[in-house]
């Protein structure tokens, strides 16, 4: 098994249970209200992880720097990203969000398109009918589910539609930017010093955003003190554990086709979070409420199935030369 596709499929692991957190800290904390104001928190968070992986870069790699429109790049990256998950976090404040994963289909196409107009990359053959399959996995979830579900408030699915958009854009900007870099200073540790630029700019965008909302000012104190600072502790877990998915994703997407890791991702994200739904909600009911019924498992079987063929297609795309 390729080492890209090793990645990916922890990173994602890693991603299904970030949202879980995601999920508990607006459920719980913020109770649905204003949940955006985390980015409070989350401006001096990204600013500081984004200085210690320039630290570790100037350490293994000093006085090795890429040029100054790929450093403006990467910044740009993070801020749009950060900008992205605004919207995510403002989606989950609004009723009736839990049908938010229809568009969660959507990721592999934009990266498909984007991938071509700004990255050259195509996708042909096999490659398209393993993209395919993948896609095919949350489709029929989507199916499945039932109509109540499927009814969100038209500013949530406009506000998640704009998420959809602009986070394949970041990541991107992102592969873009640290292509070049990876030739410019000619080492490995390239992507430690994308990964650090990248979160400088989500720390400025989450930090500006801050200055500018004082209802993010004042939702954010309340929960501070509500919760007795008890908060810091789902926050900062959330934020290693995303750190790892988000680093894992983009290295991978250096590797392959970004079109391919995102079906990939999201395949595999999705089958994952319904086992930590089913599990966390019998440990844990307030983290997991996964519905336990058979139209749903039936769904995700149905949906496990057809994510291992598509993997096992990337994976090896020849697999089927023999008979034909």
């Amino acid at each position: 098994m390729e080492f890209w596709l090793i990645l990916t499929i922890a990173a994602s692991i890693a991603g299904s249970l970030s949202a879980f957190f995601d999920n508990y800290i607006t459920d719980v904390y913020f109770k649905g209200r204003n949940p955006a104001a985390q980015k409070v928190f989350g401006g001096p968070i990204n600013l500081v992880v984004g200085i210690i992986f320039l630290a570790i870069y100037c350490i293994i790699s000093p006085a090795v720097f890429p040029p100054a429109f790929n450093v403006f790049l990467l910044i740009i990256s993070g801020m749009i990203s950060s900008l992205a998950t605004m919207f995510y976090y403002m989606a989950l404040g609004s009723e009736d969000t839990t049908g938010a994963i229809i568009f969660c289909q959507l990721y592999p196409i934009f990266y498909l398109i984007m991938g071509f107009l700004f990255l050259g990359e195509k996708i042909v053959g096999m490659q398209l009918v393993a993209f395919l399959f993948l896609m095919a996995a949350p489709l029929t979830i989507l199916l499945f589910t039932g109509k109540r579900r499927k009814k969100m408030e038209y500013r949530a699915a406009l506000l998640l539609l704009i998420n959809v958009i602009l986070s394949p854009l970041a990541a991107i900007i992102f592969v873009f930017a640290e292509r070049d870099i990876q030739w410019s200073v000619d080492n490995d540790y390239s992507i430690v010093l994308a990964m650090g630029l990248l979160f400088i700019g989500k720390g400025i965008f989450d930090i500006t955003a801050s200055i500018l909302s004082k209802k993010w000012r004042r939702r954010a104190k309340r929960v501070l003190l509500e919760s007795k600072m008890r908060i810091f502790v789902p926050i900062l877990i959330n934020v290693v554990i995303w750190l790892f998915a988000d680093y894992g994703i983009r290295k991978a997407m250096l590797s392959e086709q970004v079109a391919i890791v995102s079906a990939v991702n999201l395949a595999v994200e999705l089958l994952a979070t319904f086992i930590f739904g089913l599990v966390f909600t019998i440990l844990w009911p307030r983290f997991g409420r996964e519905k336990l019924n058979k139209r749903t498992v039936a769904a995700h079987f149905i949906a496990t199935i057809l994510a291992i063929i598509g993997i096992i297609l990337v994976e090896k795309p020849d697999i089927l030369s023999g008979i034909w």
